[in-house]
């Protein structure tokens, strides 16, 4: 009898332990508003009624997919995962006009298809104090814009960029900023293709650094108010702040009133060789000829 007690707690406890596992992989929401409304009105991403499963956050994921989208708080995208697809458009609010800005710690945003993003003010990633970053990634073919971005501050702020433009230049006072000087927050920015677009880079605190993966078909572009900003981006590189892939190297090109920097292919020493032996070859065949 004992050992059927035992048995029976024992299959309850695996049952709700399956129960429990099932629920946090389904818990997931999604957007259904996106057709205008103003605030608080069907386009607003912290209204509980646009989601079929309330507001998301970290454990409640949310999808976004072809939907025009509104925030009307510096804070709407706090303690949040959620990924933006298809065609989605995310804009501030018209009555969020004084001082905007988005705050953004504790999250994973992610941008997908062709899905952009839009704050006219600053952005920053990781402002709070929080023992996890705010990572963005974006994968997106659509366009991330800014007057500046931050990366770490009290927290890590990591973006990832894959596809797709990230424009931080109109601010002239920053625009790419990793860390500070009175806060431990780091930010990392990994691009393996893309465009980056920022007046200056600025790594205010210690351990930032903006990284090419390898073979990555990216480029950052800095404004600089049409100045050659050659030398600071070798002094970035000089000093561990701009990284590559060891078979990769950089590769810097002022014109037209902006500096570009991307990464080339290395050639290996067998290709190299390789190279040699078809010059020698056509040496040869030209000199038969003569």
């Amino acid at each position: 009898m004992t050992k059927n007690l035992k048995l029976t707690s024992n299959l309850a406890v695996a049952l709700a332990a399956s129960a429990f596992l099932v629920t946090s992989m389904q818990a997931a929401t999604i957007f259904n508003g996106g057709a205008g409304g103003g605030t608080g009105g069907t386009d607003d991403f912290t209204t509980v009624g646009n989601w079929d499963n309330g507001v998301p956050n970290n454990t409640n994921t949310g999808t976004v997919a072809s939907k025009n989208v509104t925030y009307d708080n510096q804070n709407d995208f706090d303690a949040k995962t959620v990924t933006f697809s298809g065609t989605t458009a995310v804009t501030a609010d018209s009555a969020f006009t004084s001082q905007q800005r988005i705050y953004m710690e504790n999250s994973t945003l992610t941008f997908q298809d062709s899905s952009a993003f839009t704050v006219s003010g600053f952005f920053s990633a990781g402002r709070a104090n929080n023992a996890n970053p705010a990572t963005i990634n974006w994968d997106s073919t659509g366009t991330f814009s800014a007057s500046s971005l931050f990366l770490g501050r009290a927290s890590d702020g990591v973006f990832t960029q894959s596809a797709g433009t990230v424009d931080v230049s109109a601010n002239t006072a920053n625009g790419l900023v990793f860390g500070t000087d009175t806060f431990s927050g780091t930010g990392s920015y990994t691009l393996s293709g893309g465009s980056v677009v920022a007046h200056q880079l600025l790594f205010a605190g210690a351990g930032g650094v903006f990284d090419f993966t390898a073979g990555s078909t990216g480029a950052l572009t800095i404004v600089n108010a049409g100045a050659d900003y050659t030398s600071a981006l070798n002094a970035f590189i000089t000093a561990g702040d701009i990284t590559k892939d060891a078979g990769d190297s950089f590769v810097i090109d002022f014109s037209g009133g902006v500096t570009t920097l991307s990464v080339t292919a290395v050639p290996e020493p067998s290709t190299y060789a390789l190279i040699a032996g078809a010059l020698a070859l056509v040496s040869v065949m030209i000199r038969r000829r003569k």
